[in-house]
């Protein structure tokens, strides 16, 4: 067993306390090194630049509100992504995207749904409603394929294939994708009136 601070078995993280206006600071700090991080470095083929946007893991801002059981299948996520980035072979597409925590009901529909609109107001921006109303009805240009995976062997109310909780959405752009990214990740309002979180 290593030294430190542990409670119930699990080691504490402890660190100094900041003033208000340090703490907001650093967190704006944080957020352009992570829109930084975005920038595709020279000679990055592979995407390796992408590979935690996204993810907040233990310690990072926004963990708190992420229970112990959701941090740590992220910790197993992550050490398993690291694992595939060691062989050359891997690549990280710069238009699709992994969705997870999906209530059983949410059909691809929903998703794509919840995708276009994401996507569309980052498309839009601040141009106003009807920007985002032209970006929506171009729909199939910013959302390209949403697939949830199924489980062929258990079967829902109506007879379908149960969803495993999880999909992917392969958009039109990087941008797109991008800007879905960060309107849905760890947005429980997102998914609220579908029943649950996506994370």
């Amino acid at each position: 067993a290593g030294s430190g601070a542990r409670m119930l078995g699990h080691p504490l993280t402890v660190s100094s306390a900041v003033e208000r206006g340090d703490a907001v600071k650093a967190a704006a700090d944080k957020r352009e090194a992570a829109r930084q991080e975005r920038v595709k470095p020279e000679g990055d083929r592979r995407g390796l630049h992408l590979a935690r946007h996204g993810l907040v893991l233990p310690g990072e801002e926004g963990a708190e509100a992420l229970s112990l059981a959701e941090l740590r299948k992220r910790e197993a996520a992550w050490a398993q992504k690291k694992e595939k980035l060691a062989s050359p072979n891997f690549v990280i597409s710069t238009t699709r995207l992994s969705v997870r925590n999906l209530p059983p009901h949410v059909d691809e529909k929903i998703l794509s749904s919840l995708a276009v609109s994401a996507a569309a107001g980052a498309a839009a921006g601040k141009a106003g409603g009807q920007a985002r109303h032209a970006a929506k009805r171009n729909g199939d240009r910013l959302v390209r394929q949403v697939k949830i995976v199924r489980d062929e062997q258990r079967r829902d109310a109506r007879g379908q294939p149960r969803s495993k909780g999880f999909g992917f959405i392969q958009f039109g752009t990087h941008e797109a994708a991008l800007a879905a990214l960060e309107a849905l990740a760890d947005n429980p309002a997102a998914l609220e009136k579908h029943g649950g979180k996506g994370r």
